[in-house]
């Protein structure tokens, strides 16, 4: 019970605790970043506890690598 409660306040928090749009908009990176964070926050809450943190760490880092790579290229 305690582990859903703080699932669904974690996600609640994410939501509306963004990154300020000053930051996002001065540099690509942080948008990449702001981006991938979340996605991996998700994973640790989701499959972090199932499958280990390593998985979720790569995520993060193939997505930031990913979304990098496409903003060079326009």
């Amino acid at each position: 019970m305690r582990r859903l409660l703080f699932l669904v306040a974690a996600i609640g928090i994410c939501q509306v605790a963004t990154p300020p749009a000053t930051t996002a908009a001065e540099n690509d990176r942080a948008k990449c970043e702001a981006y991938c964070l979340t996605g991996a926050f998700y994973c640790y809450l989701s499959m972090g506890i199932i499958a280990g943190r390593d998985k979720c760490d790569a995520q993060y880092e193939g997505c930031m690598a990913g979304c990098i790579a496409a903003i060079k290229e326009v």
